[in-house]
Formats: C-alpha cells, sequence, structure tokens
C-alpha cells in the first residue's frame, strides 16, 4: 500500500485527482486542506505554519506528495507568494527535518513561467519570462524546488500546467463564465449579452482529467528533479471556444458581445509542447467537446429546466 498526501485536496484539480487514484485500491490516500468534508482521510491544517506541516509529514509519512495548494487571482503580490512559494518551503523543510528523502513529490507550477514569449510552441527549455506575479511567484516556487532538491537530494518533479478545463470549475474562468452567462440567457434569467475579455488571444486547454493522470505518470515514470509541460499541444481562439459553446448550448437568438481590448503585455497566442510527456507515454484521451459537453452538464444540473 502506498500512501499519496494531496495538499489542496477539495480544489477543482484535487478532487479531479482523487477520483482518478481511487481506482487503485493499493493507495492510501490522505489530504490536507481546510475544509472539513472530503471524500478521503483530512489533515485540516494551515500550510503556512511550518510546525503543523512538519508534524504532518512526520505522522503521515507519504510515499508521495502532490502539492497543489496555491492561487492564480489575487490583487496581492504577498499573497502569490504565501501561497505558491512559502506553502511548499514548508513541504520541502517537512521532507528534510523528517528525513522523509525517500518520498517523491510533484510540485504544480503552470505555464505563466513562460510570460512574454516568441516562441510558436513553448517547450520545457523555452525562456522563462512571467509578466504578472502568479507567474513570478511560479517561478519563484520552482527555483526553491530546485534548490531543496540539489541541497539535499530530494526527490522531486515539477509541472507546468497550461489552461485546465472541467467540470466543477469556477465561474471565474474563461469557460465556465461563458457556459454560466450562455444558460443564464437560455433560461431566460438575463438580457443576450455576453461579458467576455479579447476573444482574438488564443491558448493551450486540456481537460483537468487527463492532466491529473499526467501527474501521476510523471510521479512514477519522470526524471528526477525535471520539468513538463502539461498541454494538449494546440491553441484555440477564445472566439472559437465561444462560438462552440453556444452552439452546443443551443442558442439560436442574437447575441450582444461586450469584447474588452488586448491589454499590454498580454500573449496573443500560447501553445505548450508536450513532447517531453508523450514520451512518458502519456496520450490525451479527451477532446475539449467531451469537456464542454460535461462543464456545461454540471453547470446546467443548478438550474431549475
Amino acid at each position: 500500500m502506498k500512501k499519496v498526501l494531496i495538499t489542496g485536496s477539495e480544489g477543482f484539480t484535487g478532487k479531479h485527482l482523487i477520483n482518478f487514484l481511487s481506482n487503485d485500491d493499493q493507495i492510501d490516500l490522505v489530504g490536507i486542506d481546510t475544509k472539513s468534508f472530503s471524500k478521503i482521510r483530512l489533515c485540516q491544517i494551515d500550510l503556512l505554519d511550518q510546525k503543523q506541516t512538519s508534524l504532518t509529514l512526520k505522522i503521515e509519512k507519504p510515499d508521495y506528495i502532490i502539492h497543489l495548494v496555491g492561487i492564480n487571482k489575487s490583487n496581492s503580490f504577498e499573497e502569490f507568494y504565501r501561497l505558491n512559494v512559502f506553502t511548499t518551503i514548508n513541504i520541502l523543510e517537512g521532507i528534510v527535518q523528517n528525513n522523509l528523502n525517500s518520498v517523491k513529490s510533484l510540485f504544480i507550477s503552470s505555464s505563466a513561467v513562460y510570460g512574454q514569449t516568441e516562441a510558436k510552441l513553448v517547450s520545457e527549455n523555452s525562456e522563462l519570462n512571467p509578466i504578472n506575479f502568479y507567474g513570478s511567484s511560479k517561478l519563484a516556487m520552482e527555483i526553491v524546488v530546485r534548490q531543496y532538491t540539489k541541497n539535499y537530494n530530494l526527490i522531486t518533479y515539477i509541472a507546468r500546467p497550461f489552461n485546465l478545463v472541467g467540470p466543477g470549475q469556477d465561474s471565474s474562468f474563461v469557460i465556465p463564465s461563458f457556459i454560466q452567462q450562455l444558460l443564464k440567457i437560455k433560461y431566460g434569467l438575463v438580457e443576450p449579452v455576453i461579458n467576455t475579455r479579447n476573444l482574438s488571444s488564443a491558448r493551450d486547454f486540456l481537460d483537468v482529467r487527463a492532466a491529473v493522470e499526467a501527474y501521476w505518470l510523471i510521479l512514477n515514470s519522470g526524471s528526477i528533479g525535471d520539468v513538463y509541460n502539461i498541454s494538449s499541444g494546440k491553441a484555440i481562439e477564445i472566439r472559437l471556444i465561444l462560438n462552440t459553446i453556444i452552439d452546443m448550448i443551443g442558442i439560436k437568438s442574437p447575441l450582444t458581445i461586450n469584447q474588452g481590448k488586448l491589454q499590454p503585455g498580454e500573449i496573443p497566442v500560447l501553445k505548450g509542447d508536450v513532447g517531453k510527456l508523450q514520451e512518458l507515454g502519456w496520450r490525451n484521451k479527451l477532446t475539449l467537446e467531451q469537456s464542454f459537453s460535461d462543464l456545461i452538464t454540471s453547470i446546467e444540473e443548478k438550474y431549475d429546466k
């Protein structure tokens, strides 16, 4: 029996990771989160408390750690660093203090570390040039992981997911936002108006359920200390996504679209090179249409049809 410790287990990705790993009866799942309800055994601790974190690792002695805790939206530079960097430091310190050098740890970074890039296809070796606090905090996290890995001979891996999508995603993200707005229009709850940011940008979207399979594969087959893009390898224009979802929901009446402008420093196209992950044997089994359909179903359940 292998014990897998998942931080942020009750978040969007954490819930899908639990569903995936629960299929293996040789895995003992333990979560770390501040919420009080979970499908798995939960340690309710604050990862910003180094003593609590170290004691939890001492008691649990996990074989694997998947560190999902972090934020991607905030107006506070300090908050990005506290939750994305210092929670990582406390996990790493707990590993070192308790001599858990055999534990395999995966730290979730982001494609935001690439930032402003001229590359049409971004590989793990592309220049790192983050353009916002979120991206710079994730890059700082990666640097911390590398230093601990080298200085203490730890077994670590870093994943850089691009844009994830899937059931349960918060409506602050672009695709669930489209779906929520369109469903309200469908059921006559609001005027036929869509508010959105710039539609001409193109992003690399991947279903979160494909991503969690990649995370587990990296932990078991990846190269120690290495970095892996988690992406589809394709960029799709946001306008096309909106039109696809309009068709899937079945809205025929004309819509007014209030579109924002491309912001200074905003990246027009971002697409990840996924070849390195594919060399481990990973394949994306889910189409975006399936992702959209499942997300539509999960959101539509909230409406009285």
